[in-house]
């Protein structure tokens, strides 16, 4: 859905997610930077941004006239809903089950092996939500479908990993705040 602006929603933590790439990308060491894994890297988190933020402008941009399309009357009523589940499906499954977060796995596991010098837990952190990252697209793209029933003891781990996530980024928010 569009906002006021007409921009998706999720510009704001695009721009913040960009921003932080760039940040750490810069604060590499020199040796990093030779050896060519900040550019993999760099690519791993902007590669992140780029992708869910196509996802993201497809469900903003065709979702509300396929939506529409289906209160217009009961014939075009199926053919709006399967376009729209294709749609969802596609976006969910394809771009940020699969493709964003694999991308976002190489940039955590990255980091957080480049950062253990600096804060072992730190580090370790971000490798384990790196991994949770790299296995829910693994599991996603495999499946056809994201491990949102965590019912099954490997879905339950998955998404505990790819949880940690959150307590990493804001422990990394804490850390650039205090100019670290």
């Amino acid at each position: 859905m569009a906002t006021a602006r007409g921009c998706s929603p999720y510009e704001n933590d695009r721009t913040v997610d960009l921003v932080v790439v760039r940040r750490l990308s810069a604060a590499l060491s020199d040796g990093v930077r030779a050896s060519g894994l900040a550019s993999l890297l760099t690519f791993g988190g902007l590669g992140f941004v780029f992708v869910g933020s196509i996802g993201a402008v497809l469900v903003a941009s065709v979702g509300p006239p396929l939506l529409d399309g289906s209160a217009a009357g009961p014939e075009t009523a199926a053919a709006a809903r399967v376009a729209y589940t294709a749609l969802a499906t596609g976006v969910l499954v394809g771009l940020w089950g699969t493709l964003e977060l694999f991308l976002l796995a190489v940039w955590l596991i990255g980091v957080g092996l480049l950062v253990r010098a600096e804060g072992r837990a730190f580090g370790w952190l971000a490798v384990v939500a790196g991994v949770g990252a790299l296995s829910y697209s693994a599991r996603t793209g495999l499946s056809g479908h994201p491990p949102v029933d965590v019912t099954a003891p490997l879905d339950l781990l998955i998404m505990s990993a790819v949880g940690l996530l959150f307590a990493w980024l804001v422990w990394l928010a804490v850390r650039l705040w205090q100019g670290r």
